[in-house]
């Protein structure tokens, strides 16, 4: 069952929650079921656990492509955290993150939270000194422009947001 949050804009995600994105977990997890070689986790309409996130990016190291849902529990440590788990993927080339608040954190204006968890200048270039071939970084609120999105592509090493302009957040 799709877990409906607030009102969400066509073209918007609604995404399973994180109980049901246990069985796609598995299959990525288990011996005999993981697929060898996976290089693009395209997962956004199951909302997954950063735990899970980081057990399937353990697995599977040379991904190239990630889309996924993340369900956000903590503000304080989700940006961090993230960029963690991303950072173990040396082949990693582009990300989307669709940022998922929990129920918990409904209360609070998604806007709010988002500016909590943008990556800063310093993370991209952090987080690029792991994986060199990475080119662009997509975040956004269950993929609702009302929300919160913000693109970054690197160029020549260098990182720009949306309007071209170099990203210089704190």
């Amino acid at each position: 069952m799709a877990a409906a949050v607030g009102d969400v804009e066509e073209g918007a995600i609604e995404s399973f929650n994180t109980k049901a994105s246990e069985g796609l977990v598995n299959v990525l997890l288990e011996e005999e079921s993981y697929p060898r070689g996976l290089r693009a986790l395209n997962s956004t309409l199951f909302r997954l656990t950063l735990g899970q996130l980081r057990k399937i990016l353990e697995k599977h190291k040379n991904v190239m492509v990630v889309n996924v849902t993340v369900e956000l529990e903590d503000v304080a440590t989700f940006k961090q955290a993230l960029l963690k788990v991303l950072g173990g993927c040396a082949s990693l080339e582009q990300a989307e993150i669709v940022v998922a608040p929990a129920e918990s954190l409904m209360e609070k204006p998604p806007k709010e939270i988002f500016e909590h968890i943008l990556p800063s200048q310093g993370d991209l270039d952090a987080l690029s000194s792991k994986c060199s071939k990475l080119a662009s970084l997509k975040a956004n609120v269950f993929r609702d422009p009302r929300l919160g999105v913000v693109e970054w592509e690197r160029k020549n090493g260098v990182w720009s947001s949306d309007g071209g302009e170099p990203v210089s957040r704190p």
